[in-house]
Order: C-alpha cells, then sequence, then structure tokens
C-alpha cells in the first residue's frame, strides 16, 4: 500500500486547467498570491518583511520591475499563469500535477508553460502532465502512459515514443474527469487551511517597538551588567546570552542595539 497524503503535505502540487483563470487570488496583492503555498517553509512569512522583500525582488527581477505595484486584474493572463507557476516553485513540492495545461493556450502561451515546467524539472521536482492531448506533453516528457476506454494502461519510455498508435491522441478518457474532481477538492481543502493560517496571523498582536526611553534604559542597564560580568569573569567569559538572561531581554533585542559583542 502507498504512503498515506497528509492534508498539510506541501510535497505534493497541482496546477489545474487554466491556473491563470483557477489559481489566483483576485482580492489579495501579487505579492500575497505568490505567498500563498510558502507558509510551511516560513512560519511568518506573512509578517516576516525581509522574507517578502527578497520575494518582490525576485519576482521583478524575472516578470519586470513594477509587478509587485499592479493588480491582480490588471495581470495579463500569461503573467498569471507565471505567478502562479513561480508560486509552486517557491513552495518545492517533490511532486506537482498539471491538469490541461496547454488547453485552448496559444503559441506563446505555450511556450512560457514549457518554459515554466522545464524550471520545475531543473529544480528535481517530478512534473505529471494529465492530458487529452499527447502532443504538447511529449516535448518535455520522459514517459507516456496511456488509459484507453477500456482502462488498458500502456507504458512507453522516451526511446519508444515512436511506437506510440498513430491515432493515440488521448491519454486519459471519463477517468480525467474523475481526477479532476479529485485535485480540485484536495486543491481547495488546502487553500481553506492556508487562508485560516494568514488570518490567525494577521489577528495576532504585533511585536511592540521600543522607544528612545527604552533603548537608553537597556543600553543604561547592560553597560552596567557588562562591567560587573568583566569584573567577575572576564571579558572572554562573558556571553551575550548570559548578558540578555541577566538583563531579562532577547537576543534580537540585543542586536537591535549592537550589531556586535565589541560594540
Amino acid at each position: 500500500m502507498g504512503k498515506p497524503v497528509e492534508l498539510n503535505d506541501r510535497g505534493i502540487g497541482v496546477i489545474m486547467e487554466h491556473p491563470w483563470e483557477t489559481m489566483v487570488f483576485p482580492d489579495m496583492s501579487v505579492l500575497d498570491n505568490l505567498c500563498f503555498c510558502i507558509d510551511h517553509r516560513v512560519s511568518n512569512v506573512w509578517r516576516a518583511g525581509n522574507i517578502r522583500k527578497s520575494i518582490r525582488r525576485m519576482i521583478e527581477e524575472q516578470m519586470g520591475e513594477g509587478i509587485c505595484k499592479k493588480r491582480m486584474w490588471e495581470l495579463s493572463d500569461m503573467e498569471k499563469s507565471e505567478l502562479v507557476y513561480t508560486r509552486i516553485l517557491l513552495q518545492k513540492p517533490r511532486i506537482v500535477f498539471c491538469i490541461q495545461p496547454f488547453k485552448g493556450e496559444d503559441l506563446k502561451h505555450r511556450q512560457l508553460i514549457w518554459d515554466m515546467q522545464k524550471r520545475l524539472l531543473d529544480r528535481g521536482i517530478a512534473v505529471v502532465i494529465l492530458a487529452v492531448n499527447m502532443a504538447d506533453a511529449l516535448s518535455l516528457a520522459d514517459r507516456v502512459v496511456r488509459i484507453d476506454k477500456n482502462t488498458k494502461v500502456e507504458e512507453y519510455e522516451r526511446k519508444d515514443f515512436h511506437k506510440l498508435p498513430p491515432k493515440s491522441s488521448s491519454l486519459l478518457d471519463n477517468s480525467y474527469q474523475s481526477c479532476y474532481h479529485l485535485f480540485c477538492e484536495y486543491l481547495l481543502r488546502i487553500f481553506a487551511n492556508v487562508i485560516q493560517k494568514k488570518r490567525r496571523s494577521e489577528t495576532m498582536p504585533s511585536k511592540p517597538v521600543l522607544s528612545d526611553a527604552d533603548k537608553k534604559a537597556i543600553r543604561k542597564k547592560l553597560e552596567e551588567l557588562c562591567e560587573e560580568c568583566w569584573i567577575a569573569q572576564g571579558y572572554k567569559k562573558t556571553s551575550i546570552k548570559n548578558l540578555c538572561d541577566k538583563a531579562v531581554i532577547s537576543i534580537g533585542t540585543f542586536y537591535t542595539l549592537y550589531p556586535t559583542k565589541e560594540d
């Protein structure tokens, strides 16, 4: 028996048919749309300014400066598709299921999808393309699994692609519909779970900001403690953690006041 899949297992990614329409959230910003599936890797991604700045720089280098200032409805279908694939790249799953990725798209859009799928493969992410027409998938595939109406399964390695039946344009029959609906249900449950986490994060009280008076008082206390510790145990044996414990402050607070121990 296979390993059961947990609801929060982000090792599995799904890109649905027409992702520019089915997998973007028009009421969220471009940046929030990107960060949607990485909260399992960065627990405070919704509040971590440095992480979000790094993601903003990355997407602007890839899609052009100012992309994050646009509203979702201002993006083209191709930009939205690229956004969804980039979100999956940030998620870093073990495997991605692409449902009908090329259906109804023009040549330019198909080229973008090929390029993004190639980037997934280059990152070591397995890509499974569920498609009715296999022609578009053959350029990237190293294996084709063909299912006919009688649920007969045929598997072809890349070196055997020339043996594919001439009329084998269909990879999936009605079973495609059942797979599609299962994936839709799975995705909706994951998205609902992430939205709940984001809302809980937004309602958490923000970290208090130290006033100038607080900083002055903490510096004075630390200077007094430093002098005491240096006299009692010497400079080398005086650690930042020891000073913070005595001053009842966090190490993070210490570094906001002094970049190094020597300061």
